[in-house]
């Protein structure tokens, strides 16, 4: 798994990694202030690689959606020619309702095909279900337990995390992307 990326890695060679997605990868109200993901990664490379050869961007935005990433490729990914793309993307694309899963679905992979196109490799991560209970003024669906991860049976996120999933085994987009 990310071949290309730990041969520069071990070599020394400047790494660039680039994360884009929704308040997932960004520290705002909801992490009150507190590392999240993208740190703790950051910190882990430096910490087994060593440091000053590792360029972390967080290109990530609140409320961010695929569709709305595909305006900003240039801005938030291409110029900074990265040699790994970190994707989270389904949480607020989800709002689209399951009516509109197929136009996510191919947003989605013009999204792939865009950062495939500048060689680098690709990690797409699929949204969380979703924790009912906890200020978020959400009513408990059928089956949800206050304060448990649900993607409900047939549930919109659990479906947009399909479709993200079933692109890792597009033979047209396999090509140095991986799926987490």
């Amino acid at each position: 798994m990310f071949h290309y990326t730990l041969e520069k890695l071990r070599a020394k060679s400047p790494v660039t990694i680039v994360a884009v997605g929704d308040s997932n990868n960004v520290i705002c109200g909801h992490t009150k202030g507190r590392f999240n993901w993208f740190h703790h990664l950051h910190l882990g490379l430096c910490e087994t690689f060593g440091d000053g050869f590792i360029y972390m961007i967080n290109s990530a935005v609140c409320g961010n959606t695929v569709t709305k990433q595909l305006t900003r490729m240039e801005q938030d990914i291409l110029r900074f020619k990265p040699d790994l793309v970190i994707a989270s993307f389904g949480i607020n694309d989800q709002g689209m309702g399951l009516g509109r899963i197929d136009e996510f679905r191919e947003n989605y992979r013009a999204f792939i095909r865009q950062v495939q196109g500048t060689g680098a490799e690709l990690l797409l991560r699929t949204p969380a279900p979703k924790v009912f209970g906890y200020g978020y003024g959400d009513a408990l669906p059928p089956g949800a337990k206050q304060g448990e991860p649900w993607a409900g049976e047939g549930g919109v996120i659990g479906a947009f995390s399909d479709a993200i999933r079933s692109e890792e085994h597009t033979s047209e987009l396999q090509s140095r992307q991986y799926l987490v």
